[in-house]
């Protein structure tokens, strides 16, 4: 595959390897994007625990009706 990378984009890649801690362009590349998929997983992890803060507090809500919806989740009595 073949990237085509900005002028800023290629200093920094050059600045990155220049620091040794990355073997070639494409060890940049591998580690940006796991950090981009970090990120985006705790984006969706913040916006859902925001979500579920938001919702307030169930009153209904009971540990053993928990415990007894599980054990039917999966088949036991």
């Amino acid at each position: 595959m073949e990237i085509k990378l900005s002028e800023q984009d290629e200093l920094i890649v050059q600045r990155l390897l220049k620091t040794g801690a990355f073997v070639d362009r494409a060890a940049v590349l591998s580690s940006a994007l796991v950090a981009l998929d970090k990120h985006h997983r705790q984006v969706a992890m913040d916006d859902a625990i925001q979500h579920g803060l938001d919702g307030g507090i169930d009153e209904s809500f009971g540990w053993a009706d928990l415990k007894a919806e599980a054990k039917a989740s999966i088949g036991c009595t």
